[in-house]
């Protein structure tokens, strides 16, 4: 396999089996917490921490389309933004955001905003539009947060921190917020006619922006 630093867990190694994935899967039955509101008996269970960075992290990057969508200088055609975002963004997080700024960032200067195919996305991308991603991803880390706090025991925290030692993917997700506290004052700065100082506070501010009216340039 790839030479692996000595800090960083190595699994998944690479290839990755299926085994190294065992933990992702597990939690996808429990994306946005699905399973628990439709009573999914055949779900596995998954300690509460595990499942909280996932779906913070899992609506971070939800969130963020009504944003990405309205960046009309830079932006990727609506297709490709939509497909690489389900695709991509959903399972990807931080390894499809980071590319995306970085090269939708090289389109800025041959973009004309004024030219940008924005074809039946104007009444799409409203205000109910925003403000329902929002409100989605506003109660889906209420009930991370809960969870965290009022339902895992010591011995999940225990548990969990021992996947992040050992676990790549669960460091990975740890990682996440960090670039995505980064990443969402400059994306941000893209669609807002002024900004402001809670564009830097971790998801709120992009809430915030969501509520708003979210005005763009």
């Amino acid at each position: 396999g790839l030479p692996v630093p000595g800090f960083v867990p190595l699994k998944p190694g690479w290839p990755a089996s299926d085994a190294d994935f065992q933990p992702v899967l597990e939690d996808s039955y429990h994306f946005f917490y699905l399973s628990e509101l439709l009573n999914n008996a055949d779900a596995p269970y998954v300690i509460p921490p595990r499942l909280a960075v996932f779906n913070v992290v899992e609506a971070w990057i939800f969130a963020m389309l009504p944003a990405l969508w309205k960046d009309k200088q830079r932006r990727l055609p609506l297709p490709v933004l939509l497909g690489s975002w389900l695709l991509l963004g959903i399972n990807l997080t931080n390894a499809f955001l980071a590319p995306y700024l970085a090269i939708t960032e090289l389109r800025s200067n041959k973009v004309d905003p004024s030219s940008a195919d924005d074809s039946g996305s104007a009444s799409i991308v409203g205000k109910a539009f925003p403000r329902i991603f929002g409100a989605v991803a506003s109660a889906v880390v209420a009930y991370a947060l809960y969870q965290s706090a009022e339902i895992a025991t010591s011995s999940d925290w225990s548990d969990f921190w021992d996947l992040i030692r050992t676990d790549r993917s669960y460091l990975a997700f740890c990682v996440d917020p960090v670039l995505f506290s980064i990443f969402q004052p400059i994306l941000l700065r893209r669609v807002k006619t002024s900004n402001d100082s809670i564009d830097y506070v971790p998801f709120l501010g992009l809430v915030a922006w969501l509520f708003s009216g979210n005005k763009s340039r």
